[in-house]
């Protein structure tokens, strides 16, 4: 069994395995005042008085946000760039969506997975798709992965590819 590590969180030590949300804020905010700069996942350990990435990761998921929104409160923010202008994730909709999906595909010549909706490859978080999804939707609905595969299908359809969306789909001898 590994040995416990404590984090000072202000003018406590706690147990890195019970940081909560809070705690959290006071050690981002702690490390930037030391390093001057927002710590990255890959810099989540002891070393820099912080928990461990995936400890990171699931207190902020427990608060129902993303690492990435839980970023901007200390003043990182990512943005998107859609058609030449860069969008704040927290600005985005429904048809920014659709052009960031026809940029990958244009630009890669296939679909996105799941592991691709990364800033590396311009595309929101599955998190952020969702949120955007529920927001066009409402509150009486349900946000599930075919909704992601309509923003493909439409992409597929702009750009005059019906036959590959309807492929894309599993449906075979399509009539248009």
């Amino acid at each position: 069994m590994g040995k416990a590590v404590y984090l000072d969180v202000g003018n406590r030590k706690v147990l890195a395995t019970k940081i909560t949300y809070n705690d959290l804020i006071i050690l981002y905010k702690q490390y930037i005042e030391k390093y001057s700069s927002v710590p990255m996942l890959t810099q989540c350990s002891s070393k820099y008085n912080l928990p461990q990435a995936g400890i990171v990761k699931s207190v902020v998921k427990n608060e129902g946000i993303s690492y990435n929104e839980f970023l901007l409160q200390f003043g990182k923010v990512r943005t998107l760039d859609v058609n030449g202008t860069h969008k704040n994730i927290r600005d985005l909709k429904y048809d920014d969506l659709v052009i960031l999906y026809n940029q990958y595909i244009n630009k890669f010549h296939e679909f996105p997975t799941a592991n691709k909706c990364t800033y590396q490859y311009n595309l929101p978080s599955r998190q952020i798709i969702l949120k955007i999804l529920k927001d066009l939707r409402g509150d009486d609905g349900i946000t599930s992965t075919y909704e992601i595969f309509a923003v493909i299908i439409e992409t597929l359809n702009v750009d005059g590819f019906y036959d590959i969306a309807m492929s894309y789909l599993g449906y075979k001898n399509c009539d248009r």
